[in-house]
């Protein structure tokens, strides 16, 4: 097995073999990822809220 060294070097010596994103991919992950949380967000915290003021008679 190749020292930690020679496998850094071998890292920066070979650039186009390391996984790359530009940075609008990036952001567009980061996008979709808040928008999933907040949807998610939006159908679980309301929900338990809705139940207990249903259950509290406030929404008969």
């Amino acid at each position: 097995m190749a020292p930690p060294s020679a496998r850094i070097d071998q890292q920066i010596l070979a650039p186009e073999q390391s996984p790359r994103i530009s940075v609008a991919s990036h952001n567009k992950i980061l996008e979709i990822v808040m928008l999933r949380g907040g949807l998610l967000w939006l159908i679980g915290i309301p929900l338990p809220v809705i139940l207990i003021l249903w259950l509290l008679g406030y929404l008969h």
